[in-house]
């Protein structure tokens, strides 16, 4: 998605976008502590028993919208045609601690990975297929609330609700 906005909407002077995964543990960022003060409310409490309970306690900490206003667009099926699998790459993602999203003259993309924090060794390639460019991505919109979840989901939340109401959970 940020590869699509730098090629084809970020304004012209941005030419480059650097992406960090932080040690785990260690970023101390704003929705870090937002996070703990949530928590913190949630385990006060004994039993919860609506999501509008949880937006009481969410909204208490920050501001809180509502999926179904936002545009879910199919990213996944709009990408397996134009960019290579990860394990195509010239670089093992897993292990970057770093990636650098280069706009090239062409306006396609040239990915960057590095495995260090400080250390740059600077190989950009595209990540896209023959004769594919990033530009050609145009992900569909999914609309609200058409998301059927899984058989196993479905049980799996089944079950909590039994064991949590009871059998008759659904009078």
């Amino acid at each position: 998605m940020l590869g699509k906005w730098l090629t084809t909407e970020a304004p012209r002077h941005i030419k480059r976008v650097e992406i960090v995964f932080p040690v785990v543990g260690h970023s101390f960022i704003p929705p870090d502590r937002v996070f703990a003060q949530i928590e913190k409310d949630l385990k006060k409490r004994e039993v919860i028993s609506s999501p509008e309970q949880y937006q009481e306690i969410i909204t208490q900490y920050c501001k809180m919208t509502a999926l179904d206003t936002i545009a879910v667009r199919d990213w996944k099926s709009a990408y397996a045609p134009i960019i290579k699998p990860t394990t195509s790459w010239h670089v093992q993602f897993q292990n970057c601690k770093r990636f650098f999203l280069t706009r090239s003259k062409t306006n396609n993309l040239l990915l960057q990975g590095e495995q260090s924090y400080k250390i740059e060794i600077n190989v950009k390639k595209p990540i896209t297929k023959k004769n594919k460019s990033i530009t050609m991505l145009t992900p569909v919109v999914i609309p609200a609330n058409q998301l059927i979840p899984k058989k196993a989901k479905i049980t799996d939340v089944s079950t909590l609700l039994k064991k949590h109401y009871g059998e008759q959970w659904r009078h």
